[in-house]
């Protein structure tokens, strides 16, 4: 299905959890399929503005869809040649859903109705229905939302999240999923009792599994990416290694298990691969070595 037909069939309902995850699997396959729905729904607006209809303001530099007046997007004669990928059984349709998207080193903060946000991290997709009932669909990355009285609704994969007055994280990482949640107290579908401050849940399974909480300290670390670094305290030097990936293009590679079992303990610079690999050397007596294209982390000797 093209990205105009999906635009079109999320007319600001609820198509069902059929459509839904079909359409979260075609956002999945292609991070273009992402701007390329954006764009759909776009178009399909700037039609209705053209028709005399209305849409909301700009929320960080995206535009918010809305479902213009459909008695004014019936066809026309001069529209019919220039447009027929966007139509639907004659009548022209909009979502009232906005996808959102971050590249590689990219953070985006979004401000919701209601004084509710949501911040996207790196490499970061998501969908916002924000009209009387706020909901938002996680696709893939590391989000962070603030709820601030209004509630929000979030649906990952087969979960079904809901927060108010509460701030929790989602984070996709491989082939696992993880909620967190910093304070306040977040409801899950398919258990008995919230999830409250320190909580986590892993929503990768058919059935939602609570995991060991964590406590203050390491709630802060997780979110230390939130002003643009990276904070460790006796995480392997592999796993640091990986967690750079995330933000950089640069690679870091290391020259042996060994070198990748060490531990190290900082705050560095999330988007600075380099100057990390630097002070790990330093601190660890490693060699740092750039080169095409990536960076080498060896011992001594090697």
């Amino acid at each position: 299905m093209r990205a105009a037909d999906w635009a079109a069939l999320f007319d600001g309902a609820e198509p069902g959890p059929e459509a839904d995850q079909a359409l979260d699997a075609w956002l999945a396959e292609d991070v273009r399929h992402v701007g390329a729905f954006a764009r759909a729904q776009a178009m399909l607006v700037a039609y209705g503005d053209s028709m005399g209809g209305e849409a909301d303001a700009p929320i960080s530099n995206h535009r918010k869809i809305t479902t213009p007046d459909r008695r004014r997007l019936l066809w026309g004669s001069g529209m019919a040649a220039g447009l027929a990928a966007l139509s639907v059984g004659g009548v022209w349709l909009a979502s009232a859903e906005t996808a959102y998207a971050t590249s590689i080193g990219e953070r985006r903060t979004i401000s919701l109705k209601g004084g509710n946000e949501v911040t996207l991290n790196t490499s970061t997709q998501i969908r916002v229905r924000d009209g009387d009932a706020c909901r938002l669909r996680f696709l893939d990355g590391e989000i962070l939302i603030q709820s601030t009285g209004r509630p929000v609704k979030v649906s990952c994969g087969a979960a079904v999240l809901s927060g108010a007055d509460a701030q929790f994280s989602i984070r996709r990482q491989n082939a696992e999923t993880v909620m967190t949640v910093v304070h306040g107290a977040v409801t899950v579908d398919g258990l008995q009792a919230p999830v409250r401050a320190g909580g986590r849940i892993d929503l990768s399974l058919e059935t939602p599994v609570l995991l060991s909480p964590l406590g203050s300290d390491e709630l802060e670390r997780g979110l230390a990416w939130r002003t643009g670094r990276l904070a460790f305290e006796g995480e392997t030097l592999r796993d640091a290694a990986a967690e750079f990936g995330r933000y950089s293009a640069t690679p870091i590679v290391l020259a042996d298990a060994a070198t990748g079992d060490r531990r190290i303990t900082g705050l560095f610079a999330a988007d600075d691969p380099a100057g990390f690999a630097r002070a790990v050397a330093i601190t660890s007596g490693l060699r740092a070595e750039a080169r095409e294209g990536r960076i080498y982390l060896s011992g001594p000797g090697d």
